[in-house]
């Protein structure tokens, strides 16, 4: 296989943001918090949609139960959840016994990734029949749906030498030939944050976005990856003087990471999310320093890329606070955002484990948190989640 490296010219906007601004309307309110009555011990590793415009959208474990593994689908119209089911066999018998990276389902095939192999079914409404396997040499990590007949594949990830020697690849999984295609080099200006919780892409109907995270630079793709819009901004200007301890970083061990980790929590404000809500809306998550609260930006596209909200929010309950039936939800965007799905302006994040909503004049962790959820684990009734959240926006 070949590699391609990009350089690419192309016009830069430059923009000055205020640093937070607490916006008159709120960007988002909880529509729903619901448990799905499938009782689990595991967290979600992956959900996807079909297509983009798709009301119905599947989700899975890292591990799967003994000799099968089962894909929740959800219609988010009806609220409705039924499963798919794939089975043991002697053909694909290993992948029962290691931790599924990331998945994509089509109307025709299923594609799941392993940490050395891809492996490809036929997909019938509701069976599976084995195709092929594929070396996963690049470690790819995530699996999404370009367009009808194509996926993209990345890796952005950096933890130990022993890892891929290119931390940062993107290509191409062509379902008409079942083969992977035009495999290139991106940057590596995200290497340092690697190990950390992050989702720096975002795709929607063939246009990928992908953001640096200790500056503001958003870069929208098209399908054959040609670089074709940008957002920039001085916002993360501060980020400058910290550019020698951040590229110095080996990260190597555990103590050098954990320093790292402690650097990043003190001093950093940067990206760490984003999300494509359709071709002219993309919203960004910063992470801020010495807080759990987060940024939100929403960005709108009228001929040039303009910020529609910026909001701060809290990133997790907070400890005295009053929760009440029309002030109580906190979003996941804080953690791990395998779950998450962009549905007509709505977001839908499946959770696990499920737990209703605080309703309390001061919140207390032990009270209101621990000891509700400890209950919940000693009871065995652990159950997925999904929260609905309108995304507020003209």
């Amino acid at each position: 296989m070949t590699f391609e490296i990009k350089y690419l010219k192309h016009t830069v906007i430059i923009l000055i943001l205020p640093l937070y601004v607490f916006s008159q309307n709120k960007i988002y309110s909880e529509e729903y918090n619901i448990k799905i009555n499938y009782n689990t011990n595991r967290v979600i590793t992956d959900a996807i949609k079909t297509f983009a415009d798709s009301a119905l959208f599947y989700y899975t474990t890292p591990s799967s139960e003994k000799k099968k593994r089962t894909f929740y689908k959800y219609n988010v119209l009806t609220k409705e959840v039924s499963i798919l089911e794939l089975f043991e066999s002697n053909k694909y018998k290993d992948i029962f016994s290691r931790n599924l990276y990331s998945f994509a389902l089509t109307e025709k095939y299923l594609v799941m990734l392993f940490a050395d192999d891809i492996y490809i079914f036929k997909r019938t409404e509701s069976t599976f029949e084995y195709l092929k396997k594929l070396p996963n040499h690049k470690i790819y990590r995530r699996v999404e749906l370009l367009d009808k007949n194509t996926l993209f594949l990345s890796v952005n990830y950096k933890f130990h030498p022993m890892d891929s020697p290119y931390p940062h690849v993107w290509a191409k999984l062509d379902l008409n030939t079942l083969n992977i295609k035009d495999e290139t080099i991106m940057g590596n200006e995200n290497a340092p944050y690697g190990s950390f919780v992050n989702s720096w892409y975002s795709v929607y109907k063939g246009l990928i976005a992908y953001t640096h995270s200790d500056e503001y630079k958003i870069n929208f793709y098209d399908e054959k990856f040609n670089l074709i819009d940008s957002i920039r901004s001085d916002f993360l200007k501060e980020n400058q003087k910290y550019q020698s301890i951040i590229s110095s970083q080996t990260l190597l061990d555990k103590s050098s990471i954990s320093d790292f980790y402690s650097f990043d929590d003190t001093a950093l404000t940067r990206i760490q999310k984003i999300f494509l809500l359709d071709s002219t809306h993309i919203m960004t998550i910063l992470k801020l320093p010495k807080s759990t609260q987060l940024l939100i930006h929403l960005w709108e596209k009228n001929g040039k890329w303009n910020l529609k909200q910026n909001q701060v929010i809290p990133g997790i309950y907070i400890a005295g606070e009053n929760y009440n039936q029309t002030n109580n939800s906190v979003i996941g965007f804080y953690g791990n955002m395998n779950g998450i799905i962009i549905y007509k302006r709505n977001i839908y994040i499946i959770y696990f484990p499920y737990m209703e909503n605080p309703t309390t004049t001061s919140f207390d962790w032990d009270k209101d948190y621990n000891v509700p959820m400890n209950d919940l684990i000693k009871e065995k009734k652990l159950f997925y989640g999904i929260r609905k959240i309108k995304l507020n926006y003209d």
